[in-house]
């Protein structure tokens, strides 16, 4: 299957294959997280797109969008907002994705 990005002028975007080893499963008693079959296939399948800076966000616990503090690395700015409150953070992706004809493209955080 091809994936084709269609980058908006002016940006560019960082994508790397997910890798299959996370840092909070090998941090499991005996690694035990790897044993969860789905956990592995869906780690096996993906891509990661990579933020272009650093921020820190904070929940205050509430539901509006002012519940959520983003604040970004010094000088730059932030790749993400709260549209909808309750917790939910959206990032912005600077690209449009197309897949080949009969191959769906599911994304999630």
């Amino acid at each position: 299957m091809v994936l084709t990005a269609y980058i908006n002028d002016g940006h560019s975007v960082d994508i790397l294959p997910a890798p299959v080893g996370r840092d909070w499963m090998d941090s499991t008693g005996q690694r035990f997280a790897y044993r969860c079959l789905s956990l592995n296939i869906a780690n096996a399948h993906g891509w990661e797109i990579l933020c272009d800076s650093g921020f820190d966000a904070i929940w205050n616990g509430g539901a509006t969008q002012a519940a959520i503090t983003v604040t970004a690395d010094h000088g730059t700015k932030p790749p993400v907002v709260s549209h909808f409150g309750h917790a939910v953070l959206t990032f912005h992706v600077s690209c449009l994705f197309q897949t080949d004809t009969g191959h769906d493209l599911m994304v999630q955080g």
